[in-house]
C-alpha cells in the first residue's frame, strides 16, 4: 500500500473525482490509513468538490470515516 501512495501523491491532481473516491475507498477497504496520503486527498478533494459527484461524495467521506480520518 505504501508503494500505491508514493506513485498516487505526485499524480493525484489529475484524477478524476471518481478516482479519488476510489483510492480512499481502496484503502478503506484494506483497513489501511496512510497520513500523508489522507492528507493530501483531503486537500484534493476539498479543492476539487464540484467533481465530486453523488456518487463519490458520500463515498470519500464513508471511506475516510471508515479509516478513522
Amino acid at each position: 500500500m505504501e508503494q500505491i501512495a508514493a506513485e498516487a501523491l505526485p499524480k493525484l491532481n489529475t484524477f478524476s473525482g471518481r478516482n479519488l473516491a476510489n483510492l480512499v475507498w481502496s484503502y478503506a477497504t484494506a483497513q489501511h490509513r496512510d497520513l500523508r496520503l489522507c492528507q493530501n486527498m483531503v486537500q484534493e478533494c476539498c479543492t476539487r468538490m464540484s467533481e465530486l459527484g453523488p456518487q463519490e461524495l458520500p463515498i470519500t467521506l464513508s471511506s475516510f470515516a471508515a479509516i478513522s480520518y
